[in-house]
C-alpha cells in the first residue's frame, strides 16, 4: 500500500510539472484554435478583423465591439512576434522598415531627388556607404506596387524582419500613423530649437559657417573616393584639389571652433531666459498621440 501511495504522488507531481513547463509553448496554438473556432461560429454580419460584427441584430444582452484604435478591443490579430516581425537588430536579415524622420531620397547613382516624410514604408534590398554616410537601397511601396530602387540614410530609418503584408490593415494603418506623429514630434524640437536659437546673436554666423564646414568634408570625402578609383592625370588633378581643399578645411574648422564656443557660451549664460520647451503644447499632444498609438502597435514602435 506504501509503494502505492508513493507511485501515485509521483505521477501526479509529474502530471502538474508537465502541464507548468508546457503552457507557455500552447498559448501561440491555442490562440490560433480560439481564433478559429470564433469564426466558426453563425454571426448576423461579418468579422472585421480588428473592427467589430457588422450586421449586428442588436437584439438585448448582445455585447458590441469596441472600435480598432481602442486598444482594449476584442480582435484576433496575431501579434508581429507571431508572424516573425522583429526589430532586425544583430544578426537578422530585414525584409522591410519604416522611415523614423525626415530624409533626403536619392538616386541609385547619388542624385538627390527630394525628402521623405517620417511614416512611409519601404522594402530592403541592401546596405551600401557613401560619402553621406550609410545607405540603404530600398523600393518604395505606393498602390501596393513598388518604386525603385532609391537610397536613403540609414541613420533616418527602423529596419524589420518578417513580411509586412502579414500584418493586419489596422496594424499597418496605427504603425504609419504612429511613425508619422514620430516625425512631427521631432520635427517640432527642431522648431522650437531654432525659435530659441534665433535669440542668440552669434547664431546666423554659427550655422553658415557649420553649413560651409560640413560641404567641404562631403566635397572632400567625395573627391577621395573618386581619386581612389582614378589613374594617371586624372588621379594627380584630383589629389591637388584634396591637398588645397584640406588647407581650407583646416582654416574654416579654426574659424567654426570659435564662432561655436561663442555661441555656447552666449546659450550657457542666458539659459534661463529661454522658454522651456517641455511645456509647449503642440509637442505634448504629439507625444500624448504617440503613446496612444504605441499601444497598438506592439513590437512596432520604438
Amino acid at each position: 500500500m506504501k509503494s502505492f501511495w508513493k507511485v501515485y504522488v509521483l505521477v501526479a507531481l509529474v502530471g502538474s510539472a508537465g502541464v507548468y513547463f508546457a503552457a507557455p509553448y500552447a498559448r501561440p496554438f491555442m490562440k490560433r484554435f480560439v481564433k478559429e473556432e470564433k469564426q466558426k461560429k453563425p454571426s448576423a454580419g461579418g468579422f472585421r478583423v480588428g473592427g467589430g460584427v457588422s450586421g449586428s441584430s442588436g437584439q438585448p444582452g448582445e455585447s458590441s465591439v469596441a472600435p480598432p484604435s481602442d486598444p482594449n478591443a476584442g480582435n484576433f490579430e496575431d501579434t508581429p512576434a507571431l508572424l516573425g516581425i522583429y526589430l532586425a537588430a544583430g544578426r537578422r536579415n530585414p525584409n522591410w522598415g519604416v522611415i523614423k524622420s525626415k530624409t533626403n531620397l536619392y538616386s541609385k547613382e547619388g542624385k538627390r531627388l527630394g525628402e521623405l516624410p517620417a511614416g512611409v514604408i519601404f522594402n530592403y534590398k541592401t546596405r551600401s556607404s557613401s560619402s553621406k554616410g550609410k545607405m540603404i537601397s530600398c523600393s518604395l511601396l505606393h498602390k501596393e506596387k513598388e518604386m525603385g530602387p532609391y537610397l536613403i540614410q540609414h541613420k533616418d530609418v527602423y529596419l524589420f524582419t518578417g513580411q509586412y503584408s502579414r500584418l493586419s490593415k489596422n496594424q499597418r494603418h496605427n504603425m504609419e500613423a504612429y511613425y508619422k506623429v514620430k516625425g512631427d514630434v521631432e520635427a517640432r524640437k527642431v522648431e522650437l530649437m531654432q525659435q530659441l536659437a534665433v535669440k542668440n546673436p552669434h547664431y546666423i554666423a554659427y550655422k553658415q559657417t557649420y553649413e560651409r564646414y560640413m560641404s567641404l568634408i562631403d566635397k572632400s570625402k567625395e573627391l577621395s573616393m573618386q581619386s581612389d578609383k582614378a589613374t594617371g592625370l586624372m588621379r594627380a588633378s584630383l589629389d591637388d584639389q584634396l591637398r588645397q581643399m584640406k588647407n581650407d578645411e583646416a582654416e574654416l574648422q579654426t574659424k567654426y571652433d570659435k564662432i561655436h564656443a561663442q555661441y555656447k557660451l552666449w546659450k550657457q549664460q542666458h539659459a534661463s531666459e529661454l522658454p522651456d520647451s517641455s511645456k509647449d503644447s503642440k509637442l505634448n499632444k504629439y507625444s500624448r498621440e504617440m503613446q496612444r498609438l504605441a499601444k497598438l502597435i506592439p513590437g512596432l514602435a520604438y
